[in-house]
């Protein structure tokens, strides 16, 4: 089964179960903007395992 990456406008939608993912993956907000300013690598991997 293929799957397809949210867009922006469904992650805005989906913020909070996409908060409690992150938290449940040990991620808080902190981490995640760090994330996000250095390593696109890992936000994409999150993302899509969302």
């Amino acid at each position: 089964m293929k799957y397809a990456r949210l867009t922006l406008e469904q992650f805005e939608e989906l913020h909070e179960e996409f908060s409690l993912f992150l938290a449940s993956q040990s991620i808080d907000k902190k981490k995640w903007d760090e994330l996000k300013s250095k390593n696109s690598n890992i936000v994409a991997e999150e993302m899509d395992l969302f």
